[in-house]
């Protein structure tokens, strides 16, 4: 009897931690897919996107006409010849003449450059209008049209990058008949976005009649760039403190291609690293991408106990489509693969193990409008294909499955404020799903990147939301660092910003226990970034903000009433 009564203790002692573990929560950011897409959507954001602008310049071959030059006609009728790619009814209102027109040549000549600024509105830059020798009857004037195209491409200045190489990506300039002004932005931007490389371009009439030579100019610097981070926007379960490196080298093994590297470390126990290698097909824009995402952790707080942890493994395969690209808009299409799993334990003990499989469509890009704006968007479709048992114990997330479909969408808009250089950063995202999603899939809330004022990932849900209004103003006077011109103005590269967030999660087939929840969160900070003044210095960036809960909603989960978000950047 004693002997069985000491057993039973024993077994008591033994199972008390497990049974104390088993009924404590883990939290959003304690799972490892949900913590792996929270520390990607949380990386900080120093400045608004860099404004493309490709560097073309036209020598213009028209002449300055003097309207009065030449002997007067009577023009009844023009005749235009040569066009193709602008018909007659557009080119029409510039020719009427109503019963009769007395025109002196110069006169003439003027009408044949409307002709020729007609098809430059129309992105034909190429293209040349002009009156060819003639003699006039009956009042009938002729007028060709010559649609250019490119002759001759000349490349100086290339010493690294072989000219050869540079000719391949111009490729379809040759092959387009009537070149538009949208398709040698693309081409120039695309050789702009090679790193190591940029270029300046010169279109001059060519010595072939009807052509434009385009002389390009290159100019060289290192294929490679590096910059450490660091921040405090982590989750206090697996260290908030979280230093980073990304690496980026080009032109490795092809012209054009790059080969990406980031890595995460925490001041806890969490781990991440992504490298991508993405590599050109073809001049026209198209590109293949493969990558992989390492993510793992061990959960501390008052969650150590639990001796728990997470780890997280994705493979991407996607191909890049570019539709068009200039300076004003851009449009891309990615059709891609994912093999994600997701693994949790405690006590060495495997808690869940999520294999995912999926495919996904993205859209994105931005446009240019007429209120002093640039909007980016991004729309993901995807779809899974495996977990379809609701019953697996081994599940992440209780009747989730993995054969769901998710759309989702994100948009960012840097709109004027129309008052000095102050301005406006919209910001919104959300997902909606057609069944119960497993962990990796939920959306979550809170913290940088989303809510700030609330701990990162405070609240996940099946479908969700968020949105955000910033007011930037850069320092309101102007300034002088130092007596170096190439560093910057006190007003070129300080800002301060207020901001409000919000964001809701829903949850599809709600449990016991389970509830929509709904943060929003204001406050304040500074951004200044400093751009490197010579070859050999760094460019410095570093963000204070300050933000906390409003709106009544809930209490943030580790009981402060705000928070202090710092960073920094310093990329070579």
């Amino acid at each position: 009897m004693r002997r069985d009564l000491w057993w039973t203790v024993a077994v008591v002692l033994v199972g008390f931690p497990s049974l104390v573990t088993a009924q404590v929560t883990v939290p959003p950011a304690g799972e490892s897919g949900v913590g792996q897409k929270a520390l990607e959507q949380s990386q900080p954001r120093f400045r608004a996107p860099a404004e493309e602008q490709p560097d073309l310049s036209v020598e213009d071959s028209r002449k300055v006409v003097d309207p009065g030059e030449g002997p007067k006609f009577i023009v009844k009728k023009f005749v235009v010849e040569g066009n193709t790619l602008i018909d007659d009814e557009t080119i029409a209102p510039l020719l009427d003449v109503g019963d009769g027109l007395e025109a002196t040549l110069g006169v003439l000549h003027l009408i044949a450059q409307e002709i020729t600024s007609l098809y430059a509105q129309e992105g034909y830059i190429l293209s040349r209008a002009y009156l060819p020798e003639q003699e006039i009857v009956d009042g009938v004037v002729k007028i060709q049209v010559v649609e250019g195209r490119i002759g001759q491409i000349v490349v100086e200045g290339n010493d690294w990058f072989d000219r050869e190489d540079i000719l391949a990506w111009l490729d379809p300039l040759y092959r387009n008949p009537a070149l538009t002004e949208s398709a040698l932005e693309k081409t120039l931007l695309q050789l702009k976005g090679i790193l190591g490389l940029d270029v300046k371009s010169v279109l001059k009439p060519g010595e072939e009649f009807g052509t434009s030579d385009l002389l390009l100019k290159v100019e060289e610097s290192r294929p490679f760039r590096i910059a450490v981070d660091g921040d405090n926007f982590g989750s206090r379960f697996t260290g908030e403190q979280r230093y980073g490196i990304t690496a980026e080298g080009g032109s490795l093994l092809v012209f054009g291609d790059r080969l990406t590297l980031r890595g995460v470390k925490s001041n806890g126990d969490q781990e991440f690293i992504s490298p991508s290698y993405t590599f050109p097909v073809g001049p026209y824009g198209t590109s293949v991408t493969f990558g992989y995402t390492f993510a793992e952790f061990n959960l501390g707080e008052n969650l150590v106990a639990l001796n728990a942890g997470g780890e997280s493994n994705i493979f991407t395969g996607q191909i890049n489509l570019s539709f068009f690209r200039t300076r004003n808009s851009e449009m891309h299409l990615t059709l891609g693969g994912e093999v994600r799993n997701f693994e949790n334990n405690q006590a060495d003990t495997v808690t869940s193990d999520d294999k995912l499989r999926d495919a996904f469509l993205e859209l994105g890009g931005f446009f240019r409008d007429p209120f002093r704006a640039r909007t980016f968007y991004n729309l993901r479709l995807q779809q899974g294909f495996s977990e379809r048992d609701t019953t697996d114990p081994f599940n992440s997330r209780f009747l989730g499955r993995g054969d769901v479909f998710i759309a989702s969408l994100s948009l960012s808009r840097y709109q004027s404020a129309f008052l000095g250089k102050t301005y406006f950063v919209i910001n919104g995202a959300g997902q909606v799903v057609n069944r119960r999603v497993l962990s990796p899939d939920q959306f979550a809330v809170g913290g940088f990147g989303t809510v700030r004022g609330y701990p990162l990932a405070e609240a996940a849900g099946d479908v969700g939301f968020t949105a955000s209004i910033e007011y930037v103003v850069p320092f309101p006077f102007k300034v002088a660092l130092t007596q170096n011109s190439q560093l910057k103005r006190l007003d070129q590269i300080l800002s301060i910003f207020g901001f409000l967030d919000h964001g809701k999660t829903f949850i599809v087939d709600k449990q016991p226990g389970e509830r929509d929840i709904s943060l929003s969160g204001a406050g304040a900070g500074f951004r200044l970034n400093i751009p490197n003044i010579g070859k050999y210095y760094p460019a410095v960036s570093f963000s204070l903000a300050y933000g906390f809960p409003v709106f009544k909603g809930p209490d943030p989960s580790d009981g402060s009433s705000s928070t202090l978000y710092l960073n920094g950047m310093i990329s070579f």
